[in-house]
C-alpha cells in the first residue's frame, strides 16, 4: 500500500508538471491514475477539474468539482471552480448558489463576485449582473474578468459599443486577456464595422492560432465581401483543427454554395447535419441547392424543416421566408414572417415580407395593413409605399391609392416605379368609359 501511495504521489506531481507545459491529456491520464490509487486526495480531483476545464470538456470537469467537494465541502477554490462550470454548461442558476456559499465563506473574495456577473447574465438579470460587477470593484478595481463579463452583459442588451468599451478597459489591463480580442471583433462586426472586426480577428488569431471562432468569422467576413474561394480557405484551414464542428462544416457548405460547387456543398452541409442535426441555416442551404437543381418541392420541404427548429436566429427564419416567396411557397412565407414577427413584432423586413405573402394569396386587406406597419416603422421605404399604392388600387380604393403614390413620391421622388404607377392612378381614376377602361387595361 505503501507502494502504491508513493506511485500516486509520484503521477501527481507528474501531472502537475505536464500541465504547466500544456500537455492537457497527458496530465489528465496521469491526475486519472492517481486518483484510482488514491481517491481521498481532494486536491487532485481539482487539478482533475482544471486539467479537464482546459480540454473543454466541462461536463466532466464538474463531475471531478463534486468529488473535490465532497471531500472538502469548504473549499474556496472548488465551490468557485464548480459554479463557473455550471454556469458554462448552462446551469446558472445552480452555480449561483456555490459563489453565494464562497461569500458566506469569505465575504472578501472577489471571483464569488465577479463570476456571478456572468451568472446573472447568462439567467437576463442584468441589474444584478450590473450590481455584482460593483461589489466586485469594492475589491479589486482592475479585475480584467470584471470587465469581460460586463462587458458580455452589455453585449446581450445590445449596448454593442458600451461593450466594446469595457473590453478595451480589458485589453488596457491584460493585452493577452482570453477571447477579449474575439469579442470586439464580433461586436464590431454585428455594428456593420468590418474593417475593425477583421483586425480584432487577426490579433486573437496572432494570440492564438488555432482559435477555431476568430478563423470561422474571418470566413464570414470574406463571404460577406463577396469573396467565398478565401472564405473557403479560412474554413478549412477551421476544420482542420476542429474537423467535429457542424457549424464549421455549413460555413464551408455556404463558401462552395457562392462558388457554385453543388456537389461540394451538399457534401458539406450533409455532415454539418450528421454532426448536429439541429444546426442552423444548413437546411437553407440544401434548398437553395434544390432550387439551383430546379427541384421546388424539395426546396419547400427544406425550408419547411428548417422552420421546425423553432429557433430564435431571426436572419435565418427571415432568409427563409424570401426563399418560400422564390419557389411561389406563399404558405410557408407567411408561416416564416410570421415566426419572424411573433419573436420580433417591429422587425421592417418581416412586417414586409407577411405584406408579400398576403397579397400572392390575395389576402389584400391584411397585406394593406402590413404595408401600413412597415411604414410606421420605416416611412420613407419606397417599395412599401409602391406596395401599398398598388394594392388600394387593386381593392379599388382608387383615391387611397393616390394618396399612397403621392406620399411615395413625396419621400422618393426620384423613383421610376412609383412615378410610372402614379400616371397610371391618374388614368384610372378618370371619370366615365375612359376611366373604366383604363382600370379594366391596367390594374386586371
Amino acid at each position: 500500500m505503501h507502494d502504491d501511495w508513493q506511485e500516486a504521489e509520484r503521477r501527481a506531481e507528474k501531472a502537475h508538471e505536464l500541465f504547466e507545459r500544456g500537455k492537457w491529456e497527458q496530465a489528465l491520464a496521469e491526475l486519472q491514475a492517481a486518483v484510482k490509487i488514491n481517491p481521498n486526495n481532494h486536491l487532485w480531483h481539482f487539478d482533475l477539474g482544471l486539467t479537464l476545464d482546459q480540454l473543454g470538456r466541462y461536463d466532466e470537469a464538474v463531475g471531478a468539482f463534486r468529488r473535490a467537494l465532497a471531500l472538502e465541502p469548504e473549499d474556496i477554490e472548488s465551490l468557485n471552480a464548480l459554479g463557473i462550470d455550471l454556469t458554462r454548461t448552462g446551469a446558472p442558476q445552480a452555480a449561483l448558489q456555490h459563489f453565494e456559499r464562497c461569500q458566506q465563506l469569505d465575504p472578501d473574495y472577489e471571483p464569488s463576485y465577479c463570476n456571478r456577473i456572468m451568472a446573472y447574465t447568462d439567467l437576463g438579470d442584468h441589474e444584478k449582473a450590473e450590481e455584482m460587477f460593483y461589489l466586485a470593484r469594492q475589491l479589486s478595481d482592475e479585475c480584467p474578468f470584471c470587465l469581460f463579463n460586463l462587458g458580455e452583459s452589455l453585449y446581450r442588451r445590445g449596448r454593442l459599443k458600451d461593450a466594446i468599451g469595457c473590453w478595451q478597459q480589458v485589453l488596457n489591463i491584460d493585452p493577452d486577456h482570453g477571447d477579449v480580442h474575439y469579442r470586439i471583433g464580433y461586436a464590431y462586426r454585428d455594428l456593420g464595422n468590418r474593417r475593425a472586426a477583421r483586425r480584432h480577428f487577426r490579433a486573437q488569431l496572432r494570440r492564438d492560432p488555432g482559435h477555431i471562432d476568430a478563423l470561422l468569422e474571418q470566413g464570414r467576413l470574406s463571404l460577406e465581401n463577396e469573396q467565398p474561394e478565401a472564405a473557403r480557405e479560412k474554413f478549412r484551414h477551421a476544420l482542420d483543427l476542429e474537423p467535429a464542428s457542424s457549424y464549421g462544416w455549413s460555413l464551408l457548405g455556404e463558401a462552395e454554395l457562392a462558388i457554385g460547387n453543388l456537389e461540394a456543398a451538399r457534401l458539406a452541409m450533409e455532415r454539418s447535419l450528421r454532426l448536429d442535426n439541429d444546426q442552423v441555416w444548413v437546411r437553407l442551404g440544401m434548398a437553395q441547392i434544390s432550387m439551383e437543381e430546379d427541384n421546388d418541392a424539395e426546396a419547400a420541404r427544406w425550408i419547411g424543416e428548417e422552420l421546425a427548429l423553432k429557433h430564435d436566429q431571426l436572419d435565418v427564419i427571415e432568409q427563409a421566408a424570401s426563399l418560400a416567396l422564390e419557389i411561389n411557397e406563399p404558405a410557408i412565407a407567411e408561416r416564416a414572417a410570421r415566426t419572424l414577427l411573433a419573436q420580433e413584432p417591429n422587425d421592417v423586413k418581416g412586417v414586409q415580407l407577411l405584406s408579400v405573402a398576403l397579397t400572392v394569396q390575395g389576402q389584400f386587406a391584411e397585406a394593406i395593413a402590413c404595408c401600413r406597419k412597415a411604414l410606421a416603422l420605416e416611412p420613407t421605404n419606397a417599395a412599401t409605399h409602391y406596395r401599398l399604392a398598388d394594392l388600394l388600387a387593386r381593392t379599388r380604393q382608387w383615391a387611397d391609392a393616390i394618396v399612397a403614390a403621392d406620399a411615395g413620391l413625396a419621400a422618393a421622388p426620384a423613383d421610376l416605379a412609383l412615378r410610372r404607377l402614379r400616371r397610371r392612378l391618374r388614368l384610372a381614376s378618370l371619370p366615365g368609359p375612359l376611366g373604366w377602361l383604363m382600370r379594366a387595361l391596367l390594374f386586371r
